[in-house]
């Protein structure tokens, strides 16, 4: 399995699209973990502002769930580039290495397919809540857009990563030798 621990060689002669993504993906990390600290932050702010002063910070319900949304979508490429989402290895530890990149080309080509359509429908959402210039009702009357715009974001990024990862692993199975092209 340790073979399919790390990215085809192929998907690393992309070259300038992999460094790019990684960089954006990098980027989109940073901000999950900043969303996270932000998360900590207005739930410790209520608590204290609820324990000292009576009162607590406006719409934190609200704040916590679009940085949830955030935290969330924002690093799915980058879990995603460093193969560290969830495998199911009892099936395949007996496969051969030809199987097992023939299974993850195939793991990759679906979660393609179901990101292409989630990404689709995120996109489609916050054009809508955009258009309509939703908000949540609360005392600020925060804008809808900002949660969705995230989470269109980071399945657009998570799509692209799973389309290089593709044709990654499709060059690495192809026939064709490589020093011949």
């Amino acid at each position: 399995m340790e073979a399919l621990d790390r990215p085809p060689q192929a998907l690393e002669e992309t070259g300038l699209a992999n460094r790019l993504l990684g960089r954006l993906e990098s980027f989109l990390l940073n901000m999950s973990i900043l969303a996270v600290l932000a998360m900590g932050a207005v739930i410790v702010g209520t608590i204290l502002g609820r324990w000292l002063l009576g009162g607590q910070i406006p719409d934190d319900v609200l704040w916590v769930k679009d940085l949830m949304v955030a935290a969330v979508a924002l690093p799915l490429a980058s879990v995603a580039a460093a193969r560290q989402n969830i495998v199911v290895e009892v099936f395949t530890n007996g496969a051969s290495e030809t199987a097992k990149a023939v299974l993850d080309f195939l793991g990759n080509l679906l979660g393609f397919v179901m990101f292409v359509l989630l990404s689709w429908g995120s996109w489609t959402e916050f054009l809508h809540v955009w258009a309509d210039d939703s908000y949540y009702d609360g005392d600020l009357y925060l804008m809808q857009w900002p949660g969705h715009l995230v989470c269109a974001a980071g399945f657009s990024v998570l799509t692209l990563r799973l389309a290089l990862a593709m044709f990654g692993r499709a060059v690495s199975l192809s026939p064709i030798d490589e020093r011949e092209v």
